[in-house]
């Protein structure tokens, strides 16, 4: 039995294993073939990862990078970066950057498709690679467990209520964020044929 290091969330593809570093919180990529090492995200005490799930068909990970502090006396805001580890490749990528509030929750991110689901405080949201922009999906705060994405279907849970709901995502409409109850047979989403809630 050989012992990788003192770590934390495991995930493996093909020859490769992604964890952090328990001692550091580090991001490190380690080669099963090569018995080797490799830092891919640095950390610190004023930082912290949130790591979302394997996306095993594309070899992609999403990732929050949160900045805690040391808090400036007259801020209430901190940075958060939305970033993409590439199995295939040994790279993360910056996707996105910008201030959230210390109070702000979020929920492990999910990357399929070109496009990034993600949690921040209750709504739903998806960081479109192509468009290069943010687009909520929900609003009301009721999301509060990890939503996923496949192609352009979206599977939103509300472990609340113990339901799940599922959501068509169309990136050339305009659409406002989604109300809770449309219907008795649709419980949430929006009609993009229809135009429609």
């Amino acid at each position: 039995m050989e012992r990788i290091s003192n770590g934390s969330s495991p995930m493996i593809y093909k020859n490769k294993i992604l964890f952090k570093e328990d001692s550091s919180s580090e991001i490190y990529s380690y080669n099963i073939n090569l018995k080797s090492k490799l830092l891919i995200d640095e950390s610190d005490s004023f930082s912290g990862f949130s790591i979302g799930d394997l996306n095993k068909q594309e070899g992609l990970i999403a990732y929050r990078k949160v900045f805690f502090g040391p808090w400036p006396s007259d801020s209430v805001s901190y940075n958060s970066e939305l970033k993409v580890y590439d199995f295939n490749t040994n790279e993360f990528n910056l996707v996105n950057a910008r201030s959230v509030f210390e109070s702000d929750h979020f929920l492990k991110p999910f990357i399929s498709d070109e496009k990034i689901i993600y949690t921040q405080n209750g709504n739903i949201y998806i960081y479109d690679l192509n468009l290069k922009k943010d687009i909520q999906i929900t609003s009301g705060k009721a999301y509060f467990s990890p939503p996923k994405l496949i192609n352009n279907y979206l599977i939103l849970p509300r472990a609340n209520l113990f339901k799940i709901f599922f959501q068509t995502y169309d990136p050339n409409y305009n659409y406002p964020p989604t109300q809770y109850i449309f219907n008795s047979k649709v419980v949430d989403g929006w009609n993009f044929i229809s135009n429609i809630s």
